[in-house]
């Protein structure tokens, strides 16, 4: 059976109500030697809610202390307060509802409402608590079906309502699988404690029930299925728009989600599939990368590879031609990072120097260019087809590229950004430039320091937005928040300084879409904010997964257990679904 209930003083903020305590009294020195000048309060600690239910079990304590005026050594004078030792006797208000033996022990029996008295036996002083009992005549199990991959765990949650729909705090309920060697199940106490959670523990492929029942009878159950996370595990995954890309174990490269312009990387494949594919040709990668319609990887060596939507260059193999399959980055280059955006990738070459191609309509490529291209909508646009070097000659030790803009952290510790600025996403004052499809706006096609005092180790730039980690953890988000989607408390619609996230969580990486960003606890707990139904403040995932990575795409995001399965999700309070080997 599993009991949830923590100690709390019913004068505060208690479960149940103190009604005897009217105030303090005593003004001549309160001191335990001389208890007459004090006052004698007693506190009972019980339950963490005052709705129980019928049938169940509580324990109640009490404790006794010496209030009164006194002279502190240290603070003056002033309300001290003395414990002392007590023996109390306990007594119910109606046995037919609950009774209470002589340590405490409360016993419900029936729907109703009841008090229960502790009383010194030696001073009289006494205090009562009042709770109603209930009788559940229902569980909601949550969520009502769980999906994992073996080896990894799920909360659930249960709770219990009587027939008015009243809502017990504190109940009793057992947990049991229909075959433990599936999907095992333990009653949890989490923090801050509540009755009715378990944790499931996938054992082996398969499908079993897992029931909670009630007293009376009263049962709800979660259907569960494991899964053999078979050979397709993987090293590193990104989110794109509305598809995603993950190195497996084996070096191996797939992809999935939505198909335009060969974004999958497999020539055999022209429509959407929720099932990976892998990228065609024989390439060994170690980081994959996901934008609007074009990926790129990189192999260790540093060979830069890249496939998808070129009407703009974004390619970078030096013409305009769509590829369904990986090309070779024009320049023969080897890089330490890279990083594709909506319609521009930028890259760290191993010497050290910044480079970017693909369009360059706002700046994005961190240059003045006079190349143009088709464009991806059929309407020319500046671009550059090959890798270009970033204005100043910077030297970043990490970059990030959104729709139109780029940020990096430079090997001395400051933020750049470059591109458009038209929501703020620079985090600094810019000047303007005309661009095809948007007139004159705010950008920079030179990097500008990011403004404020505030110092970064890791950036992430999505949509028209940007985020970035303080050494200490603390999430920073600036631009585009016409929905509230930066997680800040600035409602403005565009935020063009970094402002603090709300929560005050703690973050160990973080990554930003087009309308959801995601970051990591040390712990490996994903929370995600977002505009619109995700929310304006963190929340956390659903379903208790632990993950060692996170990618945010444009309405969607991925994970990585320890395991290196992959996990994916759009809405944070539906636990997400493992990626199922294509075999």
């Amino acid at each position: 059976m599993f009991r949830a209930w923590i100690l709390l003083f019913v004068l505060i903020a208690a479960s149940c109500t103190d009604f005897s305590l009217t105030g303090l009294s005593g003004s001549g020195g309160c001191d335990p030697g001389a208890p007459k000048n004090c006052t004698r309060v007693l506190h009972v600690y019980g339950p963490i809610s005052d709705t129980l239910t019928d049938s169940s079990s509580v324990q109640l304590e009490a404790s006794e202390e010496l209030v009164g005026y006194c002279v502190d050594p240290f603070n003056g004078p002033g309300t001290c307060h003395f414990p002392v030792s007590v023996t109390v006797s306990w007594s119910s208000s109606d046995e037919r509802v609950a009774t209470i033996d002589a340590i405490g022990a409360l016993q419900t029996r029936a729907p109703g409402v009841v008090s229960i008295t502790a009383t010194d036996r030696v001073n009289g002083v006494s205090a009562t608590i009042t709770c109603l009992v209930i009788r559940v005549t229902a569980l909601t199990a949550a969520p009502a079906t769980v999906s994992r991959v073996i080896g990894d765990t799920s909360y659930v949650t249960v709770t219990a309502t009587d027939a008015e729909g009243t809502s017990a705090g504190t109940f009793d309920v057992s947990w049991r699988s229909s075959n433990p060697q599936i999907a095992t199940v333990d009653s949890v106490t989490l923090v801050p404690a509540r009755d009715g959670v378990a944790l499931i523990h996938a054992i082996s492929a398969g499908t079993a029930t897992v029931t909670a029942t009630a007293p009376h009878g009263v049962v709800d159950s979660v259907t569960v299925t494991v899964m053999a996370a078979g050979a397709l595990t993987f090293r590193s995954i990104s989110s794109g728009t509305d598809y995603t890309c993950g190195v497996a174990t084996g070096g191996q490269t797939y992809c999935w989600g939505f198909y335009a312009n060969g974004n999958l990387g497999n020539a055999k494949i022209s429509s959407d599939t929720s099932l990976p594919v892998q990228v065609s040709g024989t390439g060994s990668y170690g980081t994959v990368d996901a934008g609007n319609r074009t990926t790129c990887a990189l192999t260790a060596a540093g060979a830069a590879w890249c496939w998808g939507l070129n009407g703009a260059g974004e390619v970078g193999d030096g013409t305009a031609t769509d590829r369904n399959v990986p090309v070779s980055v024009a320049g023969g280059a080897t890089y330490r990072s890279l990083s594709v955006g909506g319609d521009h990738a930028c890259a760290i070459r191993t010497d050290g120097a910044t480079v970017c191609w693909g369009e360059n309509d706002a700046g994005e490529l961190g240059t003045v260019t006079s190349t143009s291209c088709p464009g991806d909508s059929g309407t020319p646009v500046a671009c550059e087809t090959a890798p270009i070097p970033v204005s100043g000659a910077p030297h970043f030790t990490t970059i990030s590229s959104g729709h139109a803009h780029t940020c990096g952290i430079t090997e001395t510790g400051v933020t750049e950004c470059w591109g458009s600025n038209a929501l703020g996403q620079l985090g600094a004052p810019s000047g303007a430039c005309t661009t095809t499809y948007y007139g004159t706006i705010p950008c920079s096609a030179v990097p500008l320091a990011v403004s404020g005092a505030v110092r970064f180790i890791a950036i992430a730039a999505g949509g028209d937005g940007s985020c970035a980690l303080t050494s200490a953890g603390k999430a920073y988000c600036w631009g585009d928040n016409r929905g509230g989607q930066l997680g800040v408390p600035d409602t403005a619609a565009a935020v063009s300084t970094p402002e603090a996230v709300a929560g005050g969580l703690t973050f160990t990486s973080i990554s930003v879409g087009d309308q959801m960003i995601c970051a990591l606890t040390p712990d490996g707990s994903a929370y995600c904010w977002g505009s619109q139904s995700l929310g304006t403040a963190p929340v956390p995932l659903a379903g208790g997964f632990k993950f060692r990575a996170i990618s945010a795409g444009f309405d969607s995001a991925c994970g990585l257990t320890a395991l290196g399965v992959a996990y994916c999700w759009s809405e944070v309070w539906i636990p997400p679904v493992p990626v199922r080997d294509p075999q």
